[in-house]
């Protein structure tokens, strides 16, 4: 009787929360950008370690934006690279004639630290402009990025601006299912946002006003943590500046990235991601991050109450969470024109209870491998 109750009241709460996202995802208006004089000074930090494969593509999206060139600057920060990434940033600064583009070395500033968080910080404090924008050095944009974001800062001012990343590139089923989890993540990010209650965001593609950076001490507080810099940073934003923070739903604005290679290289970015949870302050984060995580939990469990139990509600569960997860990822990927990815769904669906439970138990041991380096 115990396992009837407990599945089926997290049947219920999983069920509202879910129903309360698709909502959310509706209420959050599409952004038509209109054609305003340019006008946002913009400086873009892209922090890079071990990326010569990708940095030169990043920056050639960055500079084939449709927005004038001395209203941005780009800032490459090398987080002690062991390839060629400062090499070829400087080979493309000198052959592109890119002067708004600069580059600068963690492991020749003093004091400076290693990881994202230090190359963000060096990145910002060396950066010209008012409105910063993160991204990866493994990113790409399409080239009305800086103009669509310029056309949301001049009509609503807000002092965060959180923005969708999905991912690009899926040629094996491993790519396709990481693709579809994206498009889940910003379903969600954007659907809490729809309600004012932001709980998620990607320092891949996110800006903010440096004023207000600076306010609330940017990084610190969380730097013993080797990932966060984002959902950290919106937590401490959103407690100073709460009315101040939107998310712009925009295809105009996403960013695309690629997807991890192996299964390995996925789960170590997965424990990453963990290991930041237990650091969490914000209500509204726990609270969804909590029902989402023990759901999914005893789904991955199932299996082994319905030895233990022969409940037929943890069936019923697992049908109940396939019916009602399709309506925000049908929405969610809609958005990204990527339709013709949910015949994964079902797959994807019953493959993702498992996914949790290893990260978990991967997550409570605590290490993993991050670009070449050990935590």
């Amino acid at each position: 009787m115990i396992f009837d109750v407990i599945i089926i009241s997290l049947a219920v709460i999983y069920s509202l929360l879910i129903i309360w996202l698709i909502i959310g995802w509706h209420r959050l208006s599409y952004f038509e950008s209109y054609n305003n004089q340019p006008n946002t000074k913009f400086s873009i930090i892209v922090p890079a370690r071990n990326e010569e494969d990708t940095i030169r593509d990043c920056l050639d999206a960055i500079l084939g934006q449709h927005y004038p060139k001395k209203l941005f600057e780009v800032v490459v920060v090398d987080d002690h690279s062991t390839d060629g990434t400062a090499g070829k940033v400087s080979d493309f600064i000198k052959n592109k004639f890119a002067g708004n583009i600069s580059i600068i070395s963690l492991s020749v500033i003093e004091g400076s630290g290693f990881g994202k968080k230090a190359a963000l910080t060096a990145g910002i404090e060396a950066s010209k402009n008012d409105v910063i924008i993160t991204t990866d050095a493994d990113c790409k944009m399409g080239s009305g990025w800086l103009r669509t974001i310029d056309s949301f800062f001049c009509r609503h001012k807000p002092s965060m601006l959180v923005m969708p990343v999905y991912i690009e590139q899926w040629r094996t089923f491993f790519h396709k299912l990481q693709t579809l989890e994206f498009i889940s993540i910003a379903g969600v990010t954007g659907a809490s946002a729809g309600w004012g209650h932001h709980i998620m965001c990607n320092g891949a593609n996110l800006a903010f006003v440096k004023d207000a950076f600076e306010k609330i001490g940017g990084y610190s507080g969380n730097l013993n943590y080797a990932s966060g810099d984002d959902v950290f940073l919106l937590q401490k934003m959103k407690k100073a500046f709460p009315k101040e923070i939107c998310f712009l739903k925009s295809r105009d604005v996403t960013v695309k990235t690629n997807p991890l290679p192996d299964v390995v290289s996925f789960f170590n970015q997965r424990v990453r991601w963990f290991s930041k949870n237990k650091a969490f302050k914000d209500t509204a984060t726990i609270i969804t991050g909590t029902i989402v995580g023990v759901f999914n939990l005893l789904l991955a469990l199932s299996p082994l109450c319905l030895f233990l139990a022969g409940c037929i509600w943890w069936f019923m569960a697992w049908v109940i969470k396939i019916v009602i997860d399709l309506p925000l990822l049908t929405a969610a990927a809609s958005f990204f024109r990527k339709q013709k990815l949910l015949w994964l769904y079902l797959p994807a669906a019953l493959l993702y209870p498992f996914y949790v439970f290893v990260t978990f138990i991967l997550g409570l041991r605590g290490r993993f491998l991050w670009k070449g380096r050990k935590y």
